[in-house]
């Protein structure tokens, strides 16, 4: 398989000149044979140790799970580890998400403030009435008693609630019917590792279709038309050296991928969790209906952290070794790439007690794992997922009214998908119960 001149793809090395551990070409080339999926691989190298590496495409893969080393390269080291060709420019464009450099940040700062804190509760407004919306179509659902499209639920809550925070005004259905290419758009990108690297369809009808969206937005917005972050990125022109309708363009079509896909995703899984684990469940039930609860907040924080432990969306992190570096006391060549895998870390028991148990206690006290570097599903470092906060506040928002009201009986547990995203690879159906 590889071809390469070795000069061209070089090992990792230890300084007494031992190789990185990890699958060997004969490994790499069965797993690429029998077309299984890239977490296969991702195990097979992890089980040599906390740092591993392997050939792949003629490229040299360095697997990093460990804590320590997860620190080192997004926090210590993160300007010697950097974001190339990033795999959703074809959607993206030069958002947030794909920039880097002096752009980067200086679209970081415009942007930081309208998802801090204090910023998540100017928009509580916008997700209290989304999440609202949803509740009343499963109380309606809950008196037909037929089988629902759960996964376009909660797709459509996620959409409109950062459409709402973007644009000021709740999605229609049109709107929301123009937006659901970027389902499909997201599903042809391929896997971080790049194994999957191909555009099986033309994607050009979908992207057009977001473009048209987008651009309608951005039209009606410079009419006065706004209430939202959208009206900060026009504003933003009169402050800074003026952003082109191309670049509001990207980094509004990266808000609504980054500020639903998370989101969408975490509440399918969390609905899976309890599927099949009806005491966590029951006890959470009872103690968001308790005399003297536990303070709902941290009840509802420890559900989602627990599901983002077990399900990260962004499950693995590519990044570009530029120069070589020196890893406890690994020698890892420049050109490089490296895998960041929160999937692995999140299940080492190294780190994790009983880490495949689906147990939202391990995070009711403290809400948080002391080790740094073992928990890391919104990333770490300076490129910290932006929306962090956000997406807790909708998960939060939404879990409080329908695990109060509703039960969901789902008809289908289906297995998880490893592509550009960590997703069911089903859709979730099911009947929605009243209390």
């Amino acid at each position: 398989m590889n071809d390469k001149p070795a000069h061209q793809n070089p090992a990792a090395m230890n300084t007494d000149g031992s190789r990185l551990p990890g699958p060997s070409d004969h490994e790499v080339n069965r797993w690429l044979e029998e077309r299984r999926p890239i977490i296969d691989l991702l195990r097979q190298a992890h089980s040599y140790g906390d740092m591993s590496s392997f050939s792949l495409h003629q490229r040299r893969m360095v697997l990093i799970t460990h804590p320590d080393h997860v620190m080192h390269a997004l926090v210590r080291q993160e300007q010697n580890y950097r974001k190339r060709s990033h795999r959703a420019g074809v959607l993206l464009g030069r958002g947030l998400l794909t920039a880097d450099g002096a752009q980067w940040a200086r679209h970081r700062r415009l942007l930081q403030p309208q998802f801090s804190s204090a910023g998540v509760r100017r928009f509580q407004p916008h997700i209290t009435d989304a999440a609202q919306r949803t509740a009343h179509l499963w109380d309606r659902l809950a008196s037909q008693g037929s089988v629902a499209d759960i996964t376009a639920h909660f797709q459509f809550f996620a959409l409109d609630t950062i459409w709402r925070a973007v644009t000021g005004d709740p999605l229609d259905e049109a709107t929301y019917e123009e937006l659901r290419a970027l389902e499909g758009i997201i599903e042809a990108i391929p896997d971080a590792s790049g194994t999957l690297a191909h555009r099986p369809i033309s994607l050009d009808q979908e992207i057009e279709a977001i473009d048209r969206v987008a651009y309608r937005a951005i039209t009606r917005a410079r009419a006065g038309h706004c209430h939202g972050v959208l009206c900060e990125l026009i504003r933003a022109g009169d402050l800074h050296p003026p952003l082109s309708d191309r670049q509001i363009r990207d980094e509004l079509v990266t808000l609504l991928v980054a500020g639903h896909e998370t989101t969408a995703k975490t509440l399918a899984w969390t609905y899976l969790l309890l599927a099949t684990n009806p005491e966590v469940e029951s006890a959470i039930h009872a103690t968001l209906h308790s005399a003297k609860p536990t303070p709902p907040e941290r009840t509802l924080n420890a559900l989602a952290y627990e599901v983002l432990r077990l399900y990260p969306v962004a499950w693995l992190i590519p990044r570009h070794v530029v120069t070589t570096d020196l890893v406890n006391g690994w020698c890892i060549p420049s050109g490089s790439e490296a895998l960041i895998c929160p999937y692995l870390t999140h299940r080492d028991p190294k780190f994790w007690s009983d880490p495949d148990d689906f147990d939202p206690q391990r995070f009711a006290e403290p809400a948080q794992p002391c080790r740094r570097g073992t928990y890391y599903p919104f990333g770490v470092g300076q490129r910290t997922c932006l929306g962090q906060q956000f997406a807790l506040q909708e998960l939060r928002t939404l879990l409080a009214l329908l695990l109060r009201h509703y039960h969901l009986e789902l008809t289908v547990q289906p297995t998880a998908l490893f592509g550009s995203n960590l997703r069911p690879a089903d859709r979730l159906t099911g009947r929605v119960h009243r209390r």
